[in-house]
């Protein structure tokens, strides 16, 4: 998951549903991401243009760093209770071929996130981590 570069990748690391419809991105890589006119939309885009956020000019996502998107500050889109995230490149207009994507269904309360940051396998999180590791573990057998 995530685009990949020699020394830099984004993916989403964790959302929320609930509350400030939150999104989490994570750079795993050794050095900054430059991702200015990259993208995140909801299941409801294409299909309502107005369910996407273009992050703007200068963004870039430290090595091992997160970017933490919060609806009506950075975003103007719900996230719900059936939805999915998607990461996408400036020229993938519609998205058609995301980076990077997450679908669940029932509310993402508090969070879904990757186990670890970074992870493949993501899980109902026990408590939100904005900005810091992901302690999303998976659930007892």
């Amino acid at each position: 998951p995530g685009a990949e570069n020699l020394d830099w990748w984004l993916m989403i690391n964790e959302v929320a549903s609930v509350g400030d419809d939150q999104i989490e991105l994570y750079n795993p890589g050794t050095q900054a991401a430059p991702v200015a006119g990259w993208f995140v939309v909801d299941a409801d885009f294409p299909g309502d243009p107005t369910h996407q956020y273009a992050l703007p000019v200068g963004t870039s996502v430290a090595a091992g760093g997160y970017l933490v998107l919060v609806k009506d500050t950075d975003h103007d889109f719900g996230i719900g209770a059936d939805d999915a995230i998607r990461l996408c490149l400036p020229a993938d207009t519609d998205c058609a071929d995301p980076v990077d994507e997450i679908t669940w269904t029932g509310h993402a309360d508090p969070s879904f996130g990757r186990e670890t940051d970074g992870a493949e396998d993501w899980y109902l999180c026990t408590a939100a981590s904005w900005n810091s590791s992901n302690n999303c573990p998976a659930p007892a057998p």
